[in-house]
């Protein structure tokens, strides 16, 4: 059992993943390398790679497997050689081929997809009913000072959004496309005024960016390709440098980055539902979040230039080297050719070799369905029980099945060893 056995669905998805594991182990450590830290750079640089990994099957060239001569055989009757009674049958110990594992493995994989997918669907219904459960900031009477805050704060990001209160989160959310809605935990009324308008500008930026729509992208191919460690550390970079985009704004626009990250502080015990929406805070981004915020970025334009040219040009040449190690295979073309003339097992105990009728339609068989080995299933017009070999009949371009079998002693005391015989 090779991989080559393996279907073709099968060793290109195999194929991608590795061409994919390439390409991203080799941007990985590439941004480190040349020391670019801006996240709207970095955002734009994993977005790309992400799309540049999806769209690798559909730009590369596919390489097309050597075509397959169908040939019209006409079966005939011949000879072969029949094992003795003293002769047991064979047993062997057969692996499961790549068939059987390329099926379970299909069936693993879309049984993930649709988990997935349920859990997605579960997590939108769960979103609504969280809004639906939630009140509005306004019908609170201890938030009248922080509905004065948060109306100053989206007057100066220049968003609009619905602030509700809700008790089914512990961390800031934001959510919904063209009627956004940002639901705040219980606790954000009593919070510090200064944490309340950094966190108010946080989540109005994500509405203004519309971050939510890019945020049901990336669950949606997450879903798909659930089983590719690459594309989940993609889609994490992504997220993280989105977020990082958003706290370099609130840190502009507020002018006060020590607020902020005590604000970010406060939800780091935070439990996080499981929704498709970006909460606040993910607690394994918030030193890099830190850092990056208290950390002094600057990179003059040429040098980021050059740098980039450089990383773009290394990127290429990882794609092509995957690409040219691990090809993608298109199904080969099966030209049809002329007739051919096989033979095929059969016997009988101690009867001589008769010849059979000839049969009126010829069927077609491909090459790719005979094993050299053995005795596969297909399009046959005569099966034999037991494992054989297609070999050249002696004198003739004709092939030979010769299979070994085992008789019942009282039917082989007929037959010789060596004799030829029809199995039936």
């Amino acid at each position: 059992m090779t991989f080559a056995e393996a279907p073709l669905w099968l060793s290109n998805l195999v194929f991608w993943g590795a061409q994919v594991a390439v390409l991203v182990l080799a941007a990985g450590f590439l941004p480190r390398l040349f020391r670019i830290y801006q996240p709207r750079v970095l955002l734009v640089y994993w977005r790309t790679l992400l799309a540049t990994s999806l769209l690798l099957p559909f730009v590369e060239p596919w390489r097309r497997a050597q075509n397959i001569a169908a040939t019209a055989l006409t079966p005939q009757i011949d000879v072969t050689r029949v094992v003795t009674p003293s002769s047991p049958a064979l047993s062997h110990w057969n692996l499961p081929s790549f068939q059987i594992i390329a099926q379970i493995l299909g069936v693993v994989i879309l049984v993930g997809i649709a988990v997935r997918f349920v859990i997605f669907a579960l997590g939108l219904l769960k979103l609504r009913q969280f809004r639906r459960t939630s009140s509005p900031l306004s019908s609170h009477v201890e938030s009248a000072e922080s509905v004065a805050v948060l109306e100053q704060m989206r007057a100066r990001v220049n968003a609009h959004a619905e602030f509700r209160i809700s008790a089914d989160v512990d961390s800031p959310v934001t959510f919904g496309f063209s009627a956004p809605v940002i639901l705040f935990p219980e606790t954000f009324p009593s919070m510090d005024a200064r944490f309340q308008a950094a966190i108010a500008c946080h989540e109005l930026l994500h509405a203004r960016r519309h971050d939510w729509v890019h945020h049901l992208g990336e669950e949606i191919i997450r879903a798909a390709l659930w089983f590719h460690p690459a594309i989940a550390w993609l889609i994490a970079r992504v997220r993280l440098a989105r977020e990082q985009v958003v706290d370099h704004e609130v840190v502009k626009l507020t002018k006060s980055p020590k607020p902020y990250v005590e604000a970010l502080l406060e939800f780091t015990n935070g439990r996080t539902a499981a929704i498709p929406a970006p909460p606040f805070l993910v607690e394994r981004q918030l030193a890099q979040r830190v850092a990056l915020m208290l950390k002094e970025v600057r990179m003059s334009r040429a040098r980021l230039i050059s740098s980039l040219t450089v990383i773009a040009c290394t990127l290429a040449l990882a794609a092509t080297f995957a690409v040219w190690t691990f090809p993608l295979k298109a199904a080969p073309r099966i030209t049809h050719s002329g007739t051919q003339t096989v033979t095929t097992p059969e016997a009988s105990s101690g009867d001589a070799a008769q010849e059979q009728p000839p049969v009126a339609s010829k069927p077609v068989v491909d090459a790719n369905t005979i094993w050299t080995d053995k005795v596969k299933k297909g399009d046959m017009v005569f099966a034999a029980r037991g494992t054989g070999t297609l070999v050249p009949a002696p004198d003739s371009a004709t092939l030979v099945a010769r299979v070994m079998v085992s008789l019942p002693e009282d039917e082989a005391r007929a037959v010789r060893p060596g004799q030829s015989a029809h199995v039936r």
